[in-house]
C-alpha cells in the first residue's frame, strides 16, 4: 500500500502523463517549446519597428530642412541674397550655423533646394505613365500630374524668380537647371524599357521642346495674374502635337 496522500498521487500521475513538465505546471529545463513563440514575434516585431523609426527621422529631417529653406528664400526676398549670411538665417529658424551645413551645402543650395523636390516629382510621374505611350505623351501626361505643385508654389516661384534677378551670382546656376532636368529625363527614358524606336536625336529634340513648353507656360503664367497655367499647358501642349507628331 503506498503512504503518499491522494494529493501527492494525484501529482505524480500528472508528472508521468505530462513528461518534461514539474508538478506545479511550469516547464522544466527540458521543456523550451512556451518560450520560443514570444522570442520570436518580439525579434519580428523589433524588424518591422526599425524601417518605421527610420522613415519617421527622415521625414523630420525633411520638414526641418524645408523650414530653414523657406526661412532662407524669406530673407533673400527681404534683404537679398548677397547680404543675408548663413548665420543670420540659422537664428532665424532656431537653429545653428552647423545644422543649417548638415542640410545645405551653401546658401545657393537652400535657395534651389525647393526646384529638386519638383525635379523628383517630375521623373517618378514619368516612370507612372501607360506604357504604350511615345515620348512627348509621357513627358506631357508627367507634367500634368504635377502642375498642381506647381500651382501651390506660386508665391515661392515668384519670389525666387525676384532674388535671382537681383543677384547676378546666382544666374548662372539658374541657367543650368534646365539643362541638367533635360539630361535627367533622356537618362530616364533611356534606362527604361517602352521599346521605343526613337533616335537620341529625336529623344532629345523631344524632351528639350516639351520642357521648353513648360518653362514658358511657367514664366507667363507668373508674370500675369490673368493667365491660367493648365490653359497655358494645353495651348502649348496642342501646338507641340500638331508640330512634332505631325
Amino acid at each position: 500500500m503506498s503512504d503518499r496522500s491522494p494529493d501527492e498521487s494525484e501529482r505524480c500521475e500528472s508528472r508521468k502523463s505530462h513528461p518534461g513538465r514539474t508538478t506545479d505546471g511550469d516547464p522544466d529545463i527540458g521543456w523550451r517549446a512556451p518560450e520560443a513563440p514570444a522570442r520570436i514575434v518580439w525579434h519580428c516585431r523589433a524588424r518591422q519597428t526599425r524601417p518605421v523609426a527610420g522613415q519617421l527621422r527622415e521625414h523630420k529631417r525633411r520638414l526641418a530642412r524645408a523650414e530653414v529653406a523657406r526661412s532662407a528664400l524669406r530673407l533673400f526676398d527681404e534683404r537679398g541674397f548677397d547680404l543675408v549670411t548663413v548665420e543670420e538665417i540659422a537664428d532665424s529658424c532656431g537653429v545653428s550655423s552647423r545644422t543649417f551645413f548638415r542640410y545645405f551645402a551653401s546658401k545657393e543650395d537652400a535657395l534651389f533646394i525647393e526646384g529638386e523636390s519638383r525635379r523628383t516629382g517630375l521623373l517618378a510621374a514619368l516612370d507612372a505613365q501607360p506604357p504604350d505611350a511615345s515620348p512627348l505623351e509621357v513627358i506631357e501626361g508627367a507634367i500634368r500630374s504635377v502642375v498642381a505643385q506647381y500651382e501651390a508654389d506660386r508665391e515661392l516661384l515668384l519670389a525666387r524668380a525676384r532674388i535671382v534677378q537681383s543677384a547676378p551670382s546666382l544666374r548662372t546656376r539658374d541657367a543650368e537647371l534646365p539643362r541638367q532636368w533635360d539630361r535627367d529625363i533622356v537618362e530616364r527614358f533611356r534606362r527604361g524599357d517602352r521599346g521605343w524606336r526613337v533616335s537620341d536625336f529625336d529623344l532629345r529634340l523631344t524632351v528639350g521642346t516639351a520642357m521648353t513648353a513648360l518653362r514658358v507656360s511657367i514664366e507667363t503664367w507668373l508674370a500675369s495674374e490673368e493667365d491660367d497655367l493648365r490653359e497655358l499647358l494645353d495651348i502649348s501642349f496642342r501646338r507641340l502635337h500638331d508640330g512634332l507628331e505631325a
